[in-house]
């Protein structure tokens, strides 16, 4: 069953190539656009106009599947390749109508004809039956095909990603849109997400099946959830066999799933869809029952920039030095975005003794009784993290930033994929920074609309057209950061003139070294101080200078190498360093 999609995409070039003759590309169009323009008739009678009062169409399927909870897209379906035929039976308009009156937000209609056994002729006779949104599900090749689905009677296409070139993706995307459809825009991978997102794609389906053997892998839509966007649906397609999987794809945020061989060998389908809908309803209950009840941790303005990122709260800092460091008690759970429960509020001094001096209530880092002091407590930025083992740390030290360096020569190198897969084991309040040197500014645009960082840290040579570049190719949201590498007053102005969001003055990237702090001493730009900090001598920099934000990576590093044959960070000396940066000097 090798390269299965390669073989069904040839075969479907030359049934369209047949069908062109039949009807041509133009009269196609006309009656698709016959059938957009009976739909805004009908629209305006019903009322439903644009902001101006033009007819407006209502696209039913993103409509349907934008609803509250997790929608079931319900698939008529004879047979698959991977499993032969499905039905011997097959009355597909009594199928469409069971899903339709039992809950489905949407049918699914296969027409390819060979390995499906599906037909144009079930996609109008079903679009002209039931009362929700019918998906057109085909291999689509080209964009007569989106045109097919409208004359059809179809409110959605499915187009998969691998199959189309950028180009033809957009067009088929705004095509279906300007006929008044939505596009399920199926992938398979990272690179996929960004091309359909960059198409313009509204509805992003995962396929856990590989289309080149049709094995299954239910773990690919909770790996890529994360990068889908939260303004574009998020639909799950294949893998669901029951009831005990829906708890899954709500834990992962699912918007809707596509169900088909599991309700098309249920012996009574209607039973068997209403099952699905009471575990989703039950695990949405669950979700809402365990996520509030711990407080979010406080906001605390991303350093020279609009970006937030939430502050530990109920730390208490101390007045002298302890003897030893206590580690603060972990999240409730892995994923959830809340720091340690608060400690109790000091029972206010008697009156006749002298107020506390100390800064307005709800200040996250000052406790009540502790003396105000012109410098606040800065961000702490771990940088370098290589493995699972550090991200562990980060959430257990509660830190607001995790650095992944993408440098090809240094030795704490990440892959793209490795970095994902160590953002998604950090804390929902840990913000995530890329650490380049001189990459191509496409490359750090691309990891951005993924979702892997949400700042960019430059360590090379990019000067404010480099930045203005990046801008130019980046998500707006993406915060740019400047490091500096300083060995004279020179470089510290040419800090201070950084077009970059935030600006680092450092000795000089993953160096291990400090440089002259006094040089400091008159800037005026928030700024962080970085390069060769550590347990040894951060209350020495704390009390040179007042950076907003300091970041450490070698100087909280184990002796040995990890496992992996990168550093790896010491958890102990994360969380000195961390007590010592945030005491008042």
């Amino acid at each position: 069953m090798e390269n299965i999609l390669a073989t069904i995409a040839a075969a479907t070039k030359e049934r369209i190539a047949a069908q062109k003759l039949e009807t041509s590309p133009e009269e196609m169009a006309r009656r698709a656009e016959e059938a957009a323009v009976e739909e805004l008739e009908e629209n305006a009678e019903r009322g439903i106009v644009d902001p101006e009062g033009a007819p407006a169409f209502r696209y039913p399927f993103y409509e349907h599947l934008s609803c509250p909870g997790l929608s079931f897209i319900c698939e008529v379906k004879k047979a698959s390749p991977s499993a032969g035929v499905i039905a011997e039976d097959f009355p597909f308009l009594d199928i469409a109508v069971d899903y339709s009156a039992s809950g489905a937000a949407a049918v699914s209609c296969l027409t390819e004809p060979t390995w499906f056994q599906g037909s144009d002729e079930q996609l109008f006779e079903i679009a002209d039956t039931v009362a929700v949104p019918v998906l057109r599900k085909d291999f689509v090749v080209d964009p007569y095909m989106v045109d097919q689905a409208r004359a059809l009677g179809a409110y959605a296409v499915l187009l998969i990603t691998s199959l189309l070139d950028d180009d033809t993706l957009a067009s088929c995307i705004e095509r279906a849109r300007i006929l008044g459809m939505d596009a399920l825009v199926e992938v398979h991978n990272e690179e996929e997400i960004g091309r359909a997102l960059a198409a313009g794609a509204s509805i992003i389906g995962v396929n856990n099946r590989n289309l080149d053997d049709f094995s299954v892998d239910f773990g690919r839509a909770a790996h890529l959830r994360p990068l889908v966007p939260e303004d574009v649906l998020f639909v799950v397609e294949s893998g669901l066999k029951g009831p005990e999987d829906v708890a899954k794809l709500v834990s992962i945020g699912a918007d809707a799933v596509l169900v088909g061989e599991a309700l098309m060998r249920a012996d009574d389908r209607r039973a068997a869809l209403g099952e699905l809908l009471d575990a989703a309803e039950a695990a949405l209950g669950d979700e809402e029952a365990d996520g509030p009840g711990t407080e979010e941790p406080a906001d605390e303005a991303a350093p020279g920039a609009e970006a937030e990122a939430p502050t530990p709260a109920g730390e208490e800092i101390p007045e002298s030095e302890p003897a030893s460091v206590a580690a603060p008690s972990p999240s409730p759970s892995p994923t959830a975005a809340t720091a340690p429960e608060p400690e109790p509020t000091p029972e206010p001094a008697p009156a006749a003794e002298p107020e506390p001096v100390g800064p307005p209530a709800g200040d996250p880092w000052w406790p009540e009784g502790v003396a105000r002091v012109p410098h606040p407590a800065p961000a702490v930025k771990f940088c370098g993290i290589t493995c699972d083992e550090d991200a562990e740390s980060v959430n257990e030290v509660c830190v607001d930033y995790a650095g992944f360096v993408f440098a090809p020569a240094s030795k704490r190198c990440v892959t793209r994929d490795e970095a994902n897969a160590l953002r998604l084991r950090l804390d929902d309040y840990v913000s995530t920074v890329g650490v380049f040197v001189d990459a191509d500014p496409a490359e750090i645009a691309f990891i951005a609309a993924c979702g892997i960082i949400s700042i960019a840290q430059l360590h090379g040579s990019e000067d404010a057209a480099y930045i203005k570049r990046l801008r130019a190719l980046a998500p707006s949201e993406l915060v740019i950061w400047q490091a500096v590498q300083v060995t004279g007053p020179e470089d510290v102005r040419r800090g201070e003139q950084s077009p970059a969001d935030f600006v680092l003055f450092d000795a000089g990237a993953g160096s291990g070294e400090t440089f002259d702090w006094s040089l400091l001493a008159d800037v005026e730009r928030p700024f962080g101080l970085a390069g060769g900090l550590s347990p040894d001598n951060i209350a020495d920099a704390m009390t040179a200078v007042h950076p907003v934000l300091v970041d450490a990576s070698t100087g909280v590093e184990a002796a040995e190498l990890g496992p992996h044959g990168r550093p790896v960070k010491d958890r102990d000396a994360m969380l000195r360093f961390k007590d010592l940066a945030r005491r008042p000097y």
